[in-house]
């Protein structure tokens, strides 16, 4: 009958294996984590902008006396210019007026460890007819 072969120390090659394995991936890791934009509230957002447009109130949602609130993300570059824009929620009237305004915005830029990062900022913008 056939023995399993069996290795001395193999308990010891594991641990090494692993801790090399764990030696490897630290500094991955911390790389990904770095290079993942920076989450900002919608506080600090506001107080980064230095150049804030205010949307364009849509004819239709004038006419309609539509009021509501759209919440966005934007992804602001290392300049602090806004790359993407995400809108969360809000009316369908509102919202294009919404996107094309925070597109518009400009910010000092964010940093992570002294060095200036991509950031994700929440905005919102509130509707209120005139009159």
């Amino acid at each position: 009958m056939n023995q399993p072969t069996t290795f001395p120390n193999c308990s010891r090659f594991r641990t090494a294996f692993l801790l090399a394995t764990l030696a490897l991936a630290l500094p991955v890791a911390t790389a990904w984590a770095q290079s993942e934009p920076l989450r900002v509230t919608a506080a600090e957002a506001d107080r980064a902008a230095i150049e804030k447009v205010k949307p364009i109130y849509p004819e239709m949602a004038r006419r309609m006396r539509l009021s509501g609130v759209v919440e966005l993300e934007a992804v602001v570059n290392e300049q602090g210019k806004v790359e993407d824009v995400i809108v969360k929620s809000g009316n369908p009237v509102l919202r294009m007026a919404a996107r094309d305004a925070l597109r518009q915005w400009k910010f000092k830029p964010f940093t992570r460890n002294g060095q200036p990062v991509k950031a994700v900022v929440a905005v919102t913008f509130n509707f209120v007819p005139e009159g």
